[in-house]
């Protein structure tokens, strides 16, 4: 339980990356939560204590289900997808090609006047940035100046450059989020907080999934290396 786990120093552990988790966790979840108590906490703690913060009495109904039909009715008739197609586990590859994905998205998003993950840049892509800015700044070396804070200056440079050209190449999914199952958990993770109060809220268990879904696609992770017992950050290897 939370009150049993060790606490940790803040100054210590509480990096960006861990910081910026929580600010999510709590945005998405309308909770407050108290950052160095959390430190070294598992998944299922923070879901217990999300639970526990809970104002809304429990759904009468399924919220995965609710979340579901809300999202086929924006693919319908937002973007003309044959409802047939709607199914837990069709591919989001097939109904959100790569071409127009992420004016789609855009639009769903709109539609549905919800938060969804953003769509990332394929880990080539992004490598593939990497290299060609470690380039630039060799062929400065080489060809320019031999002076190594210039060719520091150069690559970042070019790095930067690069990723803001290639911004519109970002199509690819978040992690975990392969199939319409998948988007409506992690749509309902990133927006517990509206969607409680539409429908009700949700028990520590599905807490816990939506909380290891949200984590896996913030982190940029496997799903399936994130379980309950997952320690925050030790165990997300984030600091």
């Amino acid at each position: 339980m939370l009150l049993d786990t060790p606490k940790a120093d803040s100054s210590n552990e509480l990096g960006e990356d861990t910081w910026e988790l929580f600010e999510l966790i709590e945005k998405s979840f309308g909770v407050t939560l108290d950052y160095a108590t959390l430190l070294g906490s598992s998944i299922r703690d923070i879901a217990e204590l999300i639970a526990r913060q809970a104002t809304k009495p429990p759904s009468e109904k399924c919220l995965t289900a609710a979340v579901f039909y809300l999202l086929r009715r924006e693919f319908v008739s937002g973007l003309a997808v044959p409802k047939a197609s709607i199914r837990p586990n069709a591919s989001l590859t097939s109904l959100l090609p790569w071409r127009k994905r992420r004016d789609r998205w855009l639009l769903l998003e709109k539609h549905l006047q919800l938060e969804l993950p953003a769509l990332r840049m394929p880990a080539w892509l992004f490598l593939s940035t990497l290299l060609l800015s470690v380039g630039a700044g060799f062929l400065f070396w080489e060809t320019a100046w031999k002076n190594l804070l210039w060719v520091g200056i150069v690559t970042i440079s070019a790095w930067i450059a690069l990723l803001r050209l290639f911004v519109p190449l970002g199509r690819a999914f978040p992690n975990g989020c392969e199939t319409v199952g998948d988007l409506v958990r992690l749509t309902l993770a990133r927006n517990y907080a509206e969607l409680s109060v539409r429908f009700g809220g949700a028990s520590p268990g599905l807490i816990t999934e939506l909380l290891m879904q949200l984590i896996a696609a913030e982190i940029g992770t496997d799903p399936d290396e994130i379980t309950p017992e997952t320690r925050v950050p030790q165990g997300l290897n984030i600091y």
